[in-house]
C-alpha cells in the first residue's frame, strides 16, 4: 500500500510539472516581467433625446511577477502598476485620473492557456477607477493553447456564464487563430498569430429595483506576437467593435450602444 501511494505521488508531482512545462505563458520566479498597455476607446450611447459620446484614453505601465507554481499547473501572479493616466471625456467633463495608482497591485491566478481564473477579493474593497485600471491590467494576455500552434489554424468556442444570483450573463465566443510565421520583434523569435473572434451577449442586471435587460454582439480582430521558446506574449495589437441594446422593462425604454477599442500591449524588458 505504501509503494502504491508513493507512485500515486509521483504520478501527480510529474503531471503537475508537464502542464507547467505545458503552459502556454512560463513565467520564472524572480523575474520582473515590465509591459506598457495603451487603450483608446469610443462609445456612443442614444440616450432619448440626444447622443452621448465618450472618449477614453489610458497609457499603463505594469511589472508582472510570478508568486507561486500550482500543483494544477496554474500560476499565481501579480500585477504591480508602475503608472497610468486614464483620460475620460464625456459631453459633460473631462476627467483624468490613475495617479494615486502607481505601486498598487492586484494578485490573480491564471490556467495553462493564460484565462484569468481568480483574483484576489481584496480588490473589491478598492475604489472603482483604481479597480478598472488594476483589472484591466490583468486582463492583457491573449488566452490560447500554445501546444496547437503547430496547427497553424484552429477554432475555439466557448460559453461563459457571470454573475450570481438574479443578475447573470451569458456570452457565447467563437475564436479563430491563424499563424502567419516567423518573425522577430524586440529581439524575440516570435509566431505572428492572428485572432478573429465573434461573441454574442444576453442576460439581465438588477441593480436595487431596477432591472436591466442586455443583449448584444462583439468582434474583435489584431495580431499577437508569442514567444514559444521563452513562454510570453511580446507584442500585441487588437480592436473590439461592438454592439448592445439595454432594455429597462420597467418603462420599456431602449438605449443603443455601440463602441470601438483599440487596445496596444508590449514587453518592454524582463
Amino acid at each position: 500500500m505504501r509503494n502504491m501511494f508513493t507512485a500515486l505521488l509521483v504520478v501527480i508531482a510529474m503531471t503537475a510539472t508537464m502542464s507547467a512545462q505545458n503552459a502556454t505563458y512560463r513565467y520564472e520566479e524572480g523575474k520582473e516581467y515590465k509591459y506598457l498597455i495603451e487603450e483608446t476607446g469610443l462609445t456612443i450611447q442614444e440616450v432619448p433625446g440626444q447622443t452621448v459620446n465618450i472618449n477614453t484614453e489610458s497609457t499603463i505601465t505594469t511589472v508582472l511577477s510570478l508568486l507561486e507554481k500550482m500543483d494544477n499547473g496554474h500560476q499565481r501572479v501579480q500585477t504591480t502598476i508602475e503608472s497610468a493616466l486614464v483620460i475620460s471625456e464625456n459631453p459633460r467633463e473631462t476627467n483624468t485620473f490613475g495617479g494615486d495608482a502607481a505601486g498598487k497591485s492586484v494578485t490573480y491566478e491564471i490556467d495553462n492557456t493564460g484565462e484569468l481564473v481568480d483574483v484576489d477579493s481584496t480588490i473589491r474593497d478598492m475604489d472603482n477607477e483604481l479597480r478598472s485600471i488594476l483589472m484591466g491590467a490583468a486582463n492583457v494576455l491573449p488566452s490560447f493553447d500554445a501546444s496547437r500552434i503547430d496547427d497553424e489554424e484552429w477554432t475555439v468556442e466557448d460559453v461563459d456564464t457571470t454573475g450570481e444570483g438574479e443578475s447573470q450573463i451569458i456570452r457565447e465566443s467563437e475564436t479563430t487563430y491563424k499563424v502567419k510565421g516567423m518573425k522577430e520583434v524586440n529581439g524575440y523569435n516570435c509566431h505572428e498569430i492572428s485572432i478573429e473572434t465573434e461573441t454574442e451577449s444576453d442576460g439581465k442586471l438588477v441593480r436595487g429595483e431596477q432591472e436591466m435587460m442586455l443583449s448584444g454582439t462583439q468582434e474583435g480582430k489584431g495580431m499577437f506576437y508569442y514567444s514559444a521558446e521563452k513562454g510570453l506574449l511580446v507584442k500585441m495589437e487588437l480592436e473590439v467593435n461592438g454592439d448592445q441594446t439595454i432594455m429597462f422593462p420597467g418603462n420599456n425604454m431602449r438605449i443603443p450602444i455601440t463602441s470601438n477599442q483599440v487596445a496596444k500591449v508590449e514587453l518592454l524588458g524582463e
